[in-house]
């Protein structure tokens, strides 16, 4: 049972002149405003406490003239306030970044590749119309079972290949489920989210149809996808308490419309004109995909924002060294002279000229050349590089190796030790992405999918398999997997899984194999991959074709 609240209402007693002015400086400091008022806010607040004499009691949340410059930004700001005078700004530098820096570049896009990879597969967990009958049940019973498992299992396969059809282009541009998950992933790190809307593409784009009802069922279901930068409060419901970042809310805090500009706010080929126009879309048919920090957070912040300013330090460092290096890479020189039969004070000091290439010169009597010897790069160039590589990839629990994209300097322990904190974070936002977009298209998709094929209930519980990650000792991996079969601490649903493989279709798959194999007269042993076959499982692969795939043997 649930304890019902009792709101009350009491009205704050009305501050003094001195009092409301801290107000007004406690509420510009969180606000995006002029540097100069912010600076006062944060003075102000310097002295409110030197006069008031209040005590702190952590160490960390002492002021004094040593710390607080650094901490004059820090404020009690919800997480609404905190990202909104601010969101703009970043995502123009990440994306500027990601534009620019290979770094960034190549960072988002291995986030992306290891995270989505093609994308994940579908498994429809069976539902038979019997309960299954316990171990000592009648034969009979257990044979009725068994056909209407096999029933079901076909039912489910078949939703299965219907789905994975209709995901190949179920977006308005064409594209695959696996290319708008991958676009989700870019522009959460340089955008902080992305949208997803829910439409119908029949009038537009109208898929075939069959003749006969429930084969192949036709789905109309399209996702369009949406840059978070077009969700924005429409300018005339700019004082509308309900609407907050451009979603309306209830009074239970749960969305109810996204406010859509039909056009991007930086669009320049959009009519030159003040009037703007939104569409409002219910929740219901909206999928946003964002990594909430905090509670009442309702925008996403990019996940590169922390290491923006290290992309800066790390550039300018970087043309600083390139530029002094180019300087010492040219011929340069200073003449000299220490003889006291020279009168320095009749020559030109200070005076420059260039020495044509591929010449010898002589030197005027009594002067000697001395060379500018070359410093650059300084030895601790690679040192400093490698440290603020390490710190951006901090923000997204990505180890420097692939960072960088080179292991050279790991040993096989060190490389499998950073690379457990990157697999658990890719498992965590992958399931981010199951249950933000996978089930909720999943779940539009099955009800058209239903009503036109005349399969009556709800959607089946469904399960999401990821592609596998190799390991970097395939014989190594293969001997554990073995190991944990044969002592029963794993199954084979979860082996398979971890190849990103259903394992239903895999055991399938396998007795078609042994089944072929049988006919033509090959013994089992024949029909394995020979040993040789096995040990070029070290080798570097070749591209894999992009045609049906078949399972690999058991």
């Amino acid at each position: 049972m649930i304890a019902q609240a009792e709101t009350i209402r009491a009205e704050r007693p009305r501050p003094g002149p001195a009092a409301r002015v801290r107000g007004l400086f406690r509420s510009l400091a969180g606000r995006a405003v002029s540097e100069p008022i912010r600076r006062l806010a944060a003075a102000a607040r310097v002295i409110r406490r030197g006069r008031d004499g209040a005590r702190t009691y952590y160490d960390a949340a002492a002021t004094n003239r040593h710390n607080e410059a650094y901490y004059a930004d820090a404020d009690g700001v919800d997480a609404g306030g905190a990202i909104r005078g601010d969101l703009a700004t970043l995502r123009n530098r990440a994306r500027y970044e990601v534009r620019n820096n290979a770094v960034a570049s190549g960072v988002v896009q291995t986030d992306a590749n290891f995270i989505v990879g093609v994308g994940p597969n579908l498994q429809v967990t069976p539902s038979p119309s019997i309960a299954e009958p316990p171990a000592d049940a009648a034969d009979a019973q257990i044979a009725a079972y068994d056909v209407a498992y096999d029933r079901a299992s076909d039912a489910a396969s078949y939703i299965e290949d219907q789905f994975a059809r209709w995901s190949r282009t179920c977006g308005t541009d064409g594209q695959g489920l696996g290319e708008h998950l991958r676009r989700a992933v870019h522009a959460l790190h340089h955008t902080g989210e992305m949208l997803f809307v829910l439409t119908d593409a029949a009038a537009a784009d109208p898929p075939p149809r069959t003749a006969r009802r429930g084969a192949d069922a036709a789905v109309s279901l399209r996702l369009q996808p949406v840059e978070a930068d077009r969700l924005e409060t429409p300018w005339e419901m700019m004082g509308d308490p309900t609407i907050r970042d451009g979603i309306q809310y209830d009074d239970a805090g749960r969305p109810l419309k996204y406010f859509i500009r039909q056009t991007h706010p930086g669009d320049r080929f959009a009519p030159l004109t003040m009037i703007a126009e939104w569409d409002a879309v219910p929740a219901a048919s909206v999928i946003h995909v964002y990594r909430p920090d905090r509670p009442g957070q309702t925008r996403g912040v990019p996940w590169l924002a922390p290491a923006l300013p290290l992309f800066a330090h790390l550039r300018r460092y970087e043309l600083a060294v390139v530029r002094a290096a180019e300087k010492l890479a040219n011929i340069n020189a200073v003449l000299h002279t220490d003889s006291p039969e020279i009168n320095a004070d009749a020559q030109e000091s200070m005076e420059e000229f260039e020495v044509p290439a591929n010449t010898f010169m002589v030197m005027p009597a009594g002067y000697k050349i001395q060379t500018i010897e070359s410093a650059q790069p300084p030895a601790t160039f690679p040192e400093f590089r490698r440290e603020i590589l390490n710190e951006i990839g901090r923000c997204l629990n990505m180890p420097l190796n692939v960072v960088t994209g080179n292991s050279s300097g790991y040993n096989y322990a060190s490389g499998r030790l950073d690379w457990q904190v990157y697999f658990r974070s890719i498992h965590v936002e992958q399931d981010r992405l199951v249950e933000l977009v996978c089930r909720r298209a999943f779940a539009a998709w099955y009800a058209e999918f239903a009503l036109a094929s005349a399969r009556p209930g709800a959607a089946p519980e469904t399960t999401w398999y990821w592609p596998g990650i190799e390991h970097v000792d395939p014989a190594k991996e293969a001997s554990a997997e073995d190991v944990r079969l044969a002592n029963h601490t794993t199954t084979l649903a979860a082996a398979y899984a971890r190849q990103g493989k259903d394992w239903e279709r895999e055991l399938r798959q396998r007795a078609r194999e042994r089944k072929l194999a049988k006919k033509l007269g090959l013994t089992d042993t024949e029909s394995r991959p020979s040993a040789t076959a096995v040990a070029e499982l070290d080798a570097p692969a070749e591209p894999a074709a992009t045609t049906e795939k078949t399972g690999a043997a058991a």
